[in-house]
């Protein structure tokens, strides 16, 4: 990697951690001491607040982030960067960025809009500094190719338990972020971020085989990602024209009242969110085997209601 490159990610590594040790840095970017202090002193002169422990524990940590001041940002500016960090965060090679992730959290709390309670703010329910910094472990995991032991809970209703694996890659399922693994057995593994409880970093190295992975997480995955076109007749429910749902969206008008919507979603999942959405609204046209599970659905809901025998 280059310098900057380098650097950048020496501020991942700091934002998650609390003192890194010169030894520590200087292995993982394989460069000596005197790179890992040029880079800090970079970060110096950027804005950055690094404070250096000397003795055996000791190392460097970043105290705090380059300091902005929020009063010379208008709403339209806060806005305009909130949308900006929202299309950056749709590219791949951006995905669960921890440093970009933490400044959208930053601005997003920054916004002067009034906020009128109710409106729904689904969010992770985990601590978001662990998760950060278990994403910075895992992407420091994959570049240096370190085996890593897992703490996971697969359900809440299972009990915990810890897993040495050779981490490859991270990818997002349903807007949940995975990693993906082989086992000591050279079996594919895919582990929720979200439930890990903790990561070690072994000293353990492996020699990546991405033939091997990529055949063996096809294999045993287990994720049911196929594409789906759906075509529905909505009335009296403008909400669906608000946003575009998936691919190939297309809106016809049949009158005043009543429209048809065509779109095809990257999984069955999103399709199912989407017709529960519109609730009575919306009837679906295609394809039959999503009629039909909803049709089970709303049989499946009167019985726990005692609504049918």
């Amino acid at each position: 990697m280059s310098r900057i490159k380098n650097t950048l990610r020496m501020i991942d590594i700091l934002s998650a951690r609390s003192v890194v040790s010169l030894h520590e840095l200087a292995d993982y970017f394989e460069v000596d001491s005197r790179t890992i202090q040029r880079m800090r002193d970079d970060l110096i002169e950027l804005g950055y607040e690094i404070k250096t422990h000397r003795g055996p524990h000791g190392g460097i940590e970043l105290v705090k982030s380059r300091p902005f001041n929020i009063a010379d940002y208008s709403d339209e500016d806060i806005r305009a960067i909130n949308m900006g960090l929202d299309r950056l965060l749709t590219f791949s090679e951006f995905h669960h960025n921890p440093s970009i992730m933490k400044l959208k959290h930053e601005f997003s709390q920054l916004s002067r809009f009034r906020i009128i309670e109710g409106v729904e703010r689904r969010a992770l329910n985990i601590d978001l500094d662990q998760y950060y910094g278990l994403i910075s472990k895992l992407q420091s995991a994959i570049e240096s190719h370190r085996k890593i032991e897992v703490t996971y809970q697969s359900s809440y209703l299972k009990p915990i338990k810890k897993y040495i694996v050779e981490p490859y890659e991270l990818f997002i399922v349903d807007r949940m972020l995975y990693l993906g693994a082989l086992n000591e057995d050279y079996e594919s593994r895919s582990f929720k971020v979200s439930r890990m409880h903790d990561l070690v970093l072994l000293d353990q190295k492996f020699s990546k085989d991405e033939s091997l992975y990529s055949a063996k997480i096809k294999e045993g995955s287990g994720f049911k990602i196929n594409p789906l076109t759906v075509k529905v007749r909505v009335r009296d429910f403008d909400f669906y024209r608000e946003f575009i749902w998936g691919q190939d969206q297309v809106i016809t008008d049949i009158d005043d009242r009543t429209y048809e919507l065509v779109v095809t979603f990257g999984s069955l999942w999103y399709a199912q969110e989407f017709v529960l959405i519109g609730k009575k609204h919306v009837e679906i046209l295609e394809p039959a085997s999503l009629k039909n599970w909803l049709i089970e659905e709303v049989q499946s809901i009167l019985k726990v209601y005692g609504e049918v025998s």
